[in-house]
């Protein structure tokens, strides 16, 4: 965090908060001569006026960050992977409230038999796919945080904590345990 953004962002409001009633309290000995007159004076009605303006500013700082934490994004770390052969769909899992497509690098002479797969191979195919339609699902942020998933097609909408970024290394890695499992034989 930068210097600039800790005043602004943590030690303005903390200061404000502390420094409104020591101001209001020398004044008052300022001129009254006593440190509460002018608290003593003040209306039920005053005290619920500033306490509100206070939590209205609390309110409106933390919609600002919110926003701005939305419009940086998060860029995330990839990789790319391109075998020399292509790619071929070899299957599918259900995770997370939509589809997965898996896919496996295509060997040379460019035909791949599923049982020739290495389970570490799989990869699941971005974006998921939609559980009704099988068209591919949309990823936008939520304002509270998580994202919202859509498909354009059919309407079909899910809210997940997660990005589909994560959720695909998580799919892939049950992909990946089924795989091995219906390698050796055993039931899933």
């Amino acid at each position: 965090m930068r210097v600039v953004d800790f005043l602004l962002g943590v030690a303005a409001p903390l200061i404000v908060i502390f420094l409104t009633p020591t101001v209001l309290a020398a004044r008052s000995k300022l001129q009254t001569g006593n440190w509460l007159a002018w608290t003593e004076r003040l209306s039920l009605s005053t005290v619920g006026w500033f306490v509100g303006t206070i939590a209205l500013w609390f309110m409106a700082v933390g919609v600002r960050r919110r926003l701005r934490c939305m419009s940086e994004g998060s860029v995330g770390i990839s990789s790319a992977r391109a075998p020399l052969g292509g790619w071929v769909e070899v299957g599918a899992v259900s995770y997370a409230g939509v589809k997965w497509r898996l896919r496996a690098p295509r060997g040379v002479p460019y035909s791949v038999r599923p049982a020739s797969v290495e389970a570490a191979e799989l990869e699941a195919d971005l974006p998921p796919r939609c559980p009704r339609c099988e068209t591919e699902v949309e990823e936008n942020p939520r304002f509270w945080g998580g994202y919202s998933w859509s498909c354009i097609r059919c309407g079909f909408r899910k809210h997940n904590r997660d990005s589909y970024y994560l959720e695909a290394s998580r799919a892939e890695r049950l992909a990946r345990r089924g795989w091995e499992e219906a390698a050796r034989g055993s039931p899933p």
